[in-house]
């Protein structure tokens, strides 16, 4: 059912009843200009999330029939390769917003866009070199943090450059809500420089948990709010963790898994047993058969609690374990059996000054957490003494009037929800306008 038809009948309900309960609602970031410059396919496996998809258009009907699955997928991974050195020496034509078009009216419009957006010229001059690895307004947004400088860029700068292409974007619809919670659920959020994102059922609320300081370029606060976190602000409504796989926004729905975007179940299962690109690339390299994930058989969805995404490697994250089972998740499962620790939820956090920094936190009971960043694990630390907020699984379903008046007045931008309807659900819910 579409999101905001949901919405609308929950509120309908709530406005005409006696109840005064509350309401209840890879990206490329990883590698810096230089390696991408010197190295794609190193680019390519740093991405987090990397997939087929990223990689490569969908190739066209192979000249030659396999003669069986393991050759297939040799050549299958020969026409990537080609794929991606094609796109690196860009013709007259290349694939744009799922259309052909000429390489050169792309570059002009990259440059106007981009112009038109206040950008700083030394941004604007990488056109030529920036449209090699994009093909859509989308994957500019998501390519700007590896560009030469990309420390120029401005918050503004790209509010300024979605407005124009999608004025309900949720970067040109959210506020800042500068009172945190006392307790917070231990997923659906992402901590991004000084701001806290918190998925409801209802939207995207944004928090700032800390003053902002002279370290946090909050560009790419801009980069996420204009794509993974505008379609979960789309996409979700319900209360139900969400984390990616492979390139996809996915949902543990009652111990099944489901596309977000799409709403249809996932075989998350068979897709584990599938070689992406970089584990088939280093099958054809080695010449070596490479087992993709041999502990499909343990998968368990009902205590599943993430996917963590490390390049081409995907871990699955239980209450007391990490698997699949190799020198990086044993360090994880040495801190959890260790220091006596129950995982109760896992959430991404960003920093970006002139590079960009991302670590993966694993929220453990009695309030402790410990980081991992690239193959760092660190040590177990006290999550309200450093964030200044609590983490807890029981949580009430509860809003805040400053949390209601954030949502009613981000669906009033979206245009589902108009100021008259807003004021009297706020009066309904004993919340001054």
């Amino acid at each position: 059912m579409n999101k905001y038809l949901i919405i609308i009948v929950i509120l309908f309900f709530m406005f005409f009843s006696e109840t005064t309960e509350t309401m209840k609602a890879k990206t490329y970031l990883n590698t810096n200009f230089k390696d991408v410059k010197e190295d794609i396919n190193k680019f390519l496996n740093d991405v987090e999330n990397v997939t087929n998809e990223n990689l490569k258009d969908k190739p066209k009907k192979l000249k030659k029939e396999a003669s069986d699955e393991e050759d297939s997928d040799e050549e299958d991974n020969l026409v990537l390769n080609k794929k991606i050195e094609k796109k690196l020496n860009l013709g007259p034509d290349m694939l744009w917003e799922m259309k052909l078009a000429k390489t050169k009216d792309v570059i002009k419009m990259i440059k106007m866009v981009l112009n038109d957006a206040n950008f700083n010229q030394d941004i604007i001059d990488q056109a030529n070199y920036i449209v090699k690895f994009i093909n859509s307004r989308e994957d500019l947004i998501k390519f700007l943090p590896q560009v030469n400088d990309s420390e120029k860029i401005s918050y503004g700068n790209i509010k300024k450059l979605v407005s124009k292409i999608e004025p309900t974007n949720f970067i040109n619809i959210s506020k800042t809500n500068k009172k945190l919670p006392v307790y917070i659920r231990p997923y659906n959020i992402m901590i991004v420089n000084n701001i806290l994102y918190q998925y409801s059922p209802y939207g995207v609320i944004k928090y700032q948990y800390r003053k902002k300081t002279k370290q946090d370029n909050n560009m790419i606060n801009a980069v996420l709010e204009a794509t993974n976190l505008n379609k979960i602000n789309k996409y979700n409504s319900i209360e139900a963790p969400i984390f990616n796989f492979r390139g996809m926004l996915l949902q543990n729905v009652q111990n099944e898994i489901f596309n977000l975007e799409t709403n249809k179940k996932y075989n998350l299962v068979k897709e584990l047993e599938k070689a992406n690109y970089w584990e088939r690339k280093k099958q054809i390299d080695t010449n070596k058969i490479i087992e993709t994930f041999s502990e499909t058989k343990k998968i368990n969805l009902k205590n599943l609690i993430y996917i963590l995404n490390k390049g081409p490697e995907s871990y699955l994250v239980y209450p007391n374990k990490v698997i699949k089972e190799d020198e990086f998740s044993s360090k994880i499962n040495n801190v959890i059996r260790e220091n006596n620790l129950t995982i109760i939820g896992v959430i991404s956090r960003y920093s970006f000054n002139k590079n960009l920094k991302y670590s993966t936190l694993f929220l453990c009971n009695d309030n402790l957490y410990f980081s991992v960043t690239k193959n760092f694990v660190s040590k177990v630390k006290d999550f309200k003494k450093i964030f200044g907020f609590s983490i807890s699984k029981k949580v009430p379903n509860y809003l805040s009037c400053q949390d209601q008046k954030i949502i009613f007045n981000q669906m009033i931008k979206e245009n589902v929800l108009n100021k008259s309807t807003s004021d009297k659900m706020l009066k309904k819910l004993k919340c001054k306008i």
